[in-house]
């Protein structure tokens, strides 16, 4: 007797590969190397770290001065305890922002949520603290004034391209 013959499977066409199937099957960390790392964001963060800092110095420990450099009216209540909690509460997000980004825990997200907390506050102490300053407006309060507009600039910046951050282990100055 005969053996049959056995018949090869027939292969299935193969059709190329999709970018949404491409999508499903790379991690995230090779989506951002296919998409590049944003060149501006060690730029940025710098720039981020410094004002911060420097914010948090000046609303904790000199929130006198900052209160007395926006020129409020007679009368109003002490601002001194109100920048002081404003210093505690830039310097907590910060840590939660930089624990994020370094330890690469959903900074997207993270990213949206403070600077929508930025502007938030921002426009907080647009209607509170610079609805009370009388005239003349101080050079510090202006340059305070500006130095949020840009803090939330870069903050922008980073939070619509935080799916380009730089590769982990991150750092900022690396």
């Amino acid at each position: 007797m005969k053996k049959p013959v056995q018949q090869e499977p027939s292969t299935p066409a193969r059709r190329p590969i999709s970018d949404a199937d491409m999508d499903g099957l790379l991690t995230p960390q090779e989506r951002k190397l296919l998409q590049g790392a944003d060149k501006g964001f060690r730029y940025r963060h710098i720039f981020l770290t410094v004002a911060m800092l420097t914010l948090i110095i000046r609303l904790v420990f000199f929130s006198a001065t900052v209160g007395d450099s926006f020129n409020v009216q007679p009368g109003m209540h002490d601002l001194a305890t109100y920048f002081q909690y404003r210093g505690l509460y830039v310097l907590l997000a910060s840590a939660v922002y930089v624990l994020s980004y370094v330890r690469d825990w959903y900074f997207e997200r993270v990213a949206m949520v403070i600077l929508t907390m930025a502007i938030f506050g921002w426009a907080v102490d647009l209607f509170s603290v610079y609805g009370l300053m009388k005239d003349p407006t101080s050079p510090s309060a202006i340059l305070f004034f500006v130095l949020r507009l840009a803090i939330i600039a870069c903050l922008f910046m980073n939070a619509i391209r935080a799916k380009r951050a730089p590769l982990a282990p991150r750092g900022f100055w690396s």
